[in-house]
């Protein structure tokens, strides 16, 4: 009985003070609001800090790809495993006519996720499979990305 207990995922223990946030450093994310009240919704739920990083491939461009970028940030960062890091990456132009209200899917969209290894639990392979299929069909159906965020999250 007990094996079958440990098989439900619990919610973390939060241990530090840090709240979930989101960093848009290139001026993109429209619906702000509702993406923050996912995530913190999110983080009440599950216990996992998520922060979201918008950032110009010129920003990851050093490390060669942006899931090293991602990573780097990860542990340059944060002590604990108990984080979720999302980088999402638009080149300048693209960025520019998002902030003007244009809405498609940019070429230059890119975005990694770095979970914590006390999140495995609950952030399995297969619901982070239906996460991303969230992303990606949210994105190239021209919603903008804090839309698009906020549908992965809400199932999530």
């Amino acid at each position: 009985m007990a094996s079958i207990f440990d098989a439900f995922p619990k919610k973390l223990t939060v241990n530090y003070p840090d709240k979930p946030a989101i960093y848009d450093n290139i001026d993109v994310i429209e619906e702000e609001a509702a993406l923050q009240a996912s995530i913190d919704e999110y983080y009440e739920l599950t216990g996992i800090c998520t922060d979201i990083y918008k950032v110009s491939p010129d920003t990851w461009s050093g490390w060669g790809n942006l899931e090293l970028y991602a990573f780097d940030w990860y542990v340059g960062n944060f002590s604990d495993e108990r984080h979720l890091v999302i980088v999402i990456s638009y080149d300048t132009s693209d960025a520019e006519r998002l902030s003007q209200g244009e809405r498609f899917a940019a070429e230059s969209f890119a975005w990694e996720a770095i979970q914590g290894d006390d999140t495995d639990p609950i952030i399995t392979e297969t619901m982070f499979k239906k996460f991303r299929e969230y992303v990606m069909d949210y994105h190239y159906s021209g919603e903008s990305t804090g839309e698009t965020f906020n549908a992965a999250f809400q199932y999530a």
